[in-house]
Parts: C-alpha cells; sequence; structure tokens
C-alpha cells in the first residue's frame, strides 16, 4: 500500500490509500484505491464505500473506471470531500480523462473533468507522499502507517 493523497480540517481527515490487487482486474488495472476517513482526530477510521450516485450512471462519467486504481488529489469544500482521479488508458497521455468525485455521505457523484494534459498535470500516475495530518493525533492502523 502506498499513499497518495491526504486531507485534514480539525477533528476530520481523509486518507487515500493505492493497494495491490493480488490478480488484475476486469480492465487489466493492478491496483485500487481505498479511502479512509476519520471523524474523532484519528481514534477510529473507516474506510468509504464506492457507492455511485444514480446521476453518474446516466451521464458521461458512466465510463470512469470505477473504483478507481488510485487518487491524485482530494479536497474539502465544507463538509464534502471531493477528488481527483487520473486514468491511464495506454493511449501516451493526450487522450486518458480526468474525473472529480464528490462524497455527499453515501455516494459519489462522478463528473468528467477534462482531458489529461502533461504539460499542465505533470505525471498521470501518484506520487507516493508521507502522512503528515495536521490536528490527528492518530495514524490509521492499516496498511504502510502499522
Amino acid at each position: 500500500m502506498k499513499l497518495t493523497a491526504q486531507v485534514a480540517n480539525g477533528d476530520e481527515a481523509y486518507v487515500a490509500v493505492e493497494r495491490e490487487l493480488r490478480k488484475l482486474g476486469p480492465n487489466g488495472e493492478s491496483s485500487v484505491a481505498e479511502i479512509w476517513h476519520t471523524s474523532d482526530r484519528g481514534r477510529t477510521w473507516r474506510p468509504l464505500p464506492w457507492r455511485r450516485a444514480v446521476r453518474s450512471l446516466v451521464s458521461r462519467a458512466v465510463v470512469a473506471r470505477w473504483p478507481p486504481e488510485w487518487v491524485n488529489r482530494m479536497w474539502l469544500r465544507g463538509k464534502s470531500l471531493s477528488i481527483e482521479i487520473r486514468e491511464d488508458g495506454g493511449w501516451g497521455g493526450s487522450w486518458d480523462p480526468i474525473w472529480q468525485a464528490t462524497w455527499n455521505g453515501e455516494r459519489w457523484r462522478v463528473r468528467f473533468e477534462r482531458r489529461y494534459d502533461s504539460d499542465v498535470d505533470g505525471q498521470i500516475w501518484p506520487a507516493s507522499i508521507e502522512l503528515d495530518l495536521p490536528g490527528i493525533t492518530t495514524p490509521p492502523a492499516f496498511g504502510p502507517f502499522r
């Protein structure tokens, strides 16, 4: 597992990890993202499910790889968590989509953001980052944080 994104605000924090799969997924993916949430400064952590909102299934987002292989960025807007997902379709970058998904507490609303632009977006693969959650007293007790 590697940490790919994180965000914290007061008692609340989210971390995204990329977990390697034992065998390739249905689309040839070798990993799957997991997002973990705490609302008590890290005393307890729970994974967010990858349930999608219905309107994500009747839009352009129906073709988004779900669940994603990794999360590139995450941020909070009020009480909502938003994430950026970059898909590597093997087309050399210019055809690869960037999706934005917002968690409403029960389901993800997924929408197409734009096409990947290597001059603006940098690498398509997420970097492995160090855990740094201001105000969170206890890191998650799973994966690389044990």
